[in-house]
């Protein structure tokens, strides 16, 4: 509990922090929808992230409005459309269920009941250029905080796939 208390206080200081640029996940119609994750340079992935429990280059999410999660992770870039993606994964099985909580938490869940993460969220206030790129305004945030560590040691960037 006293561990749980603490996460929620570090995370939810820095969130405050970060409100005049960023902005809240409130509820799940905010990231209903497709999303393809930002693939940020070897170099740069390495300084944002401690760990990659997902090491899979190219990743795409779609969060339905029935509370699943589907993913689809390729080694080779792909342009791919949300109806495209959509296509891609109606064959796959569902395995993940995910929940939008207050304070701008996300909950993913494994339906096999294996692996709950909270990810804190946001979404990018403004654009902005970073490692050769542009990080467009709306783009979702997502980090994994380590309590031993106190400290985020994964983060995922993701662009909506229209």
């Amino acid at each position: 509990m006293k561990s749980t208390f603490l996460l929620l206080l570090v995370l939810l200081s820095g969130a405050a922090c970060a409100q005049a640029q960023n902005l809240p996940v409130e509820n799940a119609k905010d990231i209903a929808g497709c999303w393809e994750r930002v693939d940020f340079s070897d170099e740069v992935k390495r300084m944002m992230n401690e760990i990659e429990p997902w090491p899979i280059r190219y990743q795409w999410f779609c969060f339905e409005a029935d509370g699943t999660l589907s993913t689809y992770f390729s080694s080779e870039p792909a342009n791919l459309t949300e109806a495209q993606l959509r296509d891609l994964l109606k064959s796959l099985p569902k395995t993940f269920s995910y929940t939008v909580l207050p304070q701008s938490f996300i909950k993913t869940e494994a339906l096999s009941g294996r692996e709950t993460l909270h990810w804190a969220a946001a979404f990018l206030g403004t654009s902005r250029a970073f490692d050769q790129k542009v990080i467009e305004k709306g783009t979702l945030i997502m980090s994994l905080f380590d309590q031993k560590k106190n400290k985020p040691v994964y983060w995922r960037y993701l662009k909506r796939v229209k």
